[in-house]
């Protein structure tokens, strides 16, 4: 269903390069065809199709996608060229609204009310209260998958831990989600690694989202937690403070 969806989306690309695979010679066309079963496979393992993954799948089909315009538009120009701006008002239908929203906001310099970007926003609110209340050389745990809060914040882990995944076994493309854990394995042991360190802060940005993987819930942390008290919060944050 999701590649049925993405192909729908990308339709005009998709039927391009069936088009262009067409016209091109043998020998190249083997190629290009290799290159685009073998970036689906990469979309499709584990079993999971996230949409991010589909990305693998866009320089595979923009070569023939390209040729396929071309000579779409050399041979029927009028017909082509209409039948391609009927196929692009989907994404236009689908994200234009958006833009025009997100373009609305900028101009009355409101944050942005959209979904996609809320929490990258709240990965800067973060920061800001993070600098507001950090010393020079503080340290930084981020629980989640956050990784913008170390670029905005500008501070760094003192572990070799930056995130949640090897301490859940729960990959970032469904840990808002869901807790099933996909290598479990190393897990525990990588929580109890995580706990003989001593972050200045932790920040939580997955419990609030999915508060089957708060980090309170694993018993190996609980003790490390107990060593921090809550600051302050954002939207979907927590952020601790180590207790001196």
């Amino acid at each position: 269903m999701r590649t049925a969806d993405w192909a729908g989306f990308h339709a005009l690309l998709v039927l391009a390069a069936v088009f262009g695979l067409v016209r091109i010679p043998s020998p190249t066309r083997l190629k290009l065809v290799a290159w685009i079963v073998s970036s689906f496979i990469a979309v499709a393992l584990g079993s999971r199709f996230a949409p991010h993954y589909y990305l693998q799948l866009l320089p595979a089909l923009a070569i023939p996608g390209a040729r396929g315009i071309v000579a779409a538009f050399h041979t029927w120009k009028k017909p082509a060229m209409s039948a391609a701006g009927l196929l692009l008002l989907v994404p236009l239908i689908r994200f234009g609204t958006r833009y025009i929203a997100l373009t609305a906001d900028d101009l009355r310099e409101h944050e942005p009310n959209w979904a996609d970007v809320a929490m990258d926003l709240d990965s800067q609110h973060v920061a800001r209260a993070l600098r507001a209340h950090a010393k020079a050389h503080d340290t930084l745990f981020v629980w989640g998958y956050r990784p913008d809060i170390y670029v905005y914040s500008r501070m760094i882990s003192d572990s070799r831990f930056w995130d949640s995944q090897p301490l859940t076994g729960v990959p970032a493309d469904r840990h808002l989600r869901a807790d099933h854990a996909i290598l479990s394995g190393p897990a525990a042991a990588n929580r109890l690694a995580l706990a003989a360190s001593h972050p200045d802060w932790i920040v939580d940005g997955l419990g609030l989202l999915n508060p089957h993987l708060r980090p309170e819930s694993y018993p190996e942390l609980r003790a490390w937690l107990a060593k921090y008290r809550l600051v302050c919060r954002t939207k979907l944050s927590l952020i601790y403070k180590r207790v001196e």
